[in-house]
């Protein structure tokens, strides 16, 4: 005797709520939970720092002050998030730095070119030339300091959020100042974003 196919007596499955999961995750380690808990008096996934602050803080003011970049990647001795994050402070100041003297230097002889060329009447092609040459690198110093600007606010944000997030071409470099790769100690499992 064949029976046609029945309806469930609840309906068809309903939708939930928007911004709830379809399905919840699983409980226990590996889905954001410890896999086991860290010692009292840690609030902070990185883990105690040996400067007595909340690691992201102390990451994040780093961005902030310069300096303080520089005493913090000294001082912390065992909390890998905020020596990272100093260290991609560290670099990313030093590379600022590096670019404004080129600059400098590069705009000072421009400079001195257009006094030359004043000074001895030349043609009107070579000032030309001295003017386009003060319009280009007036244009790098704008990107440069746009750039520079971006990777700050971009590793300032991440590190008072407590991501680990690595800067191009200066975040390898941070990482091995930092003594390794930073991962979470007590088994925290980080988001993807």
């Amino acid at each position: 005797m064949n029976m046609p196919p029945q309806q469930p007596p609840y309906g068809p499955p309903q939708q939930p709520p928007y911004g709830q999961p379809m399905y919840p995750p699983p409980p226990g380690p590996g889905y954001g939970q410890p896999m086991y808990p860290p010692p009292p008096g840690t609030r902070s996934q990185w883990g105690p720092s040996s400067i007595g602050m909340e690691p992201n803080v102390t990451a994040g003011l780093g961005y902030i002050f310069g300096v303080l970049a520089l005493i913090f990647f000294f001082v912390e001795k065992q909390n890998r998030f905020v020596k990272f994050h100093a260290a991609q402070a560290i670099l990313l100041s030093l590379i600022y730095l590096v670019f404004f003297v080129l600059w400098y230097v590069a705009f000072f002889i421009v400079v001195l070119g257009a006094g030359a060329t004043a000074s001895s009447n030349a043609t009107s092609s070579a000032s030309t030339v001295v003017g386009l040459g003060l319009v280009l690198l007036s244009l790098c110093f704008g990107v440069a300091v746009l750039g520079y600007l971006g990777f700050w606010i971009w590793g300032m944000v991440a590190a008072f959020s407590g991501r680990a997030t690595k800067l191009p071409l200066i975040g390898a470099i941070a990482q091995r100042w930092a003594g390794g790769p930073v991962v979470p100690p007590y088994g925290f499992v980080l988001p993807v974003y």
